[in-house]
């Protein structure tokens, strides 16, 4: 996927097309949700962990 984004963001005439500038916004969009979304479940767990394991002393 970085290659992608790589080439999509190159201003040479072939990557230069508004569709591929498209296609790179909608992946980096799309990364971006992924890793908020893998965030937000890492703290649920890390939440859920805290609540089932016993406090270490």
């Amino acid at each position: 996927m970085n290659e992608v984004l790589k080439n999509a963001s190159n201003k040479s005439a072939l990557h230069g097309t508004p569709e591929v500038q498209q296609l790179a916004t909608l992946l980096s969009s799309t990364r971006d949700t992924l890793v908020n979304q893998t965030t937000r479940l890492f703290l649920n767990f890390d939440l859920i962990f805290q609540e089932l394991l016993p406090p270490q002393n």
